[in-house]
């Protein structure tokens, strides 16, 4: 479409020359998708609560991955803490020293996705660590199904920094193709 002519979904003429690369030239202007005002009403939908965009792209996708991550972490940090102080039996300060870990490695990664996913990684390993030391502990040895239950309460532990791991791995991943997909 050249300067000038009529666009069939507003019905205007376009009085910016799109044959300038700086102004958005080398566009198919014949593809209803890459005129964003006809765009953007295709891909929204109105409600009582205004206008809002009905497809998410790669960075909303991005976003979304990376809360979700932050979220289960900070679950997964909740539930450790909860859990430690119900069960009161003198193991809480290696649980506290995993939630430590995590938000120092957040710290030391800028809660970048990158570095939260490798962070992640490290805590649930030192989870299991810290349940194989537990289960196999003279004090936790006495107790009836003790190390089954530690081991248990573990590996359920380490699954959930994992999947929190997973996420901010998606979240990275989604960054780079949204990086790449802009140049």
């Amino acid at each position: 479409m050249n300067m000038g002519d009529s666009d069939p979904y507003l019905g205007l003429e376009n009085v910016v020359d799109r044959s300038d690369p700086a102004l958005g030239g080398n566009v198919d202007h014949g593809d209803p998708s890459t005129f964003a005002p006809a765009a953007q009403r295709r891909n929204t939908e109105s409600s009582s609560l205004g206008t809002r965009n009905t497809r998410m792209t790669g960075s909303d996708k991005s976003v979304l991955a990376f809360r979700t991550g932050i979220a289960l972490a900070a679950a997964t940090s909740l539930l450790t803490i909860w859990t430690t102080i119900v069960r009161d039996d003198g193991t809480g300060a290696g649980y506290f020293m995993l939630i430590m870990a995590a938000g120092v490695g957040g710290f030391a990664a800028s809660f970048q996705a990158a570095g939260m996913a490798r962070t992640m990684v490290g805590v649930a390993l030192m989870q299991a660590l810290l349940g194989v030391l537990m289960a196999t502990a003279p004090s936790t040895a006495n107790l009836p199904g003790g190390p089954a239950k530690v081991l248990l309460f573990s590996g359920v532990f380490s699954l959930l920094w994992i999947a929190s791991a997973v996420l901010f791995r998606a979240a990275d991943r989604l960054n780079k193709e949204q990086a790449v997909s802009n140049l």
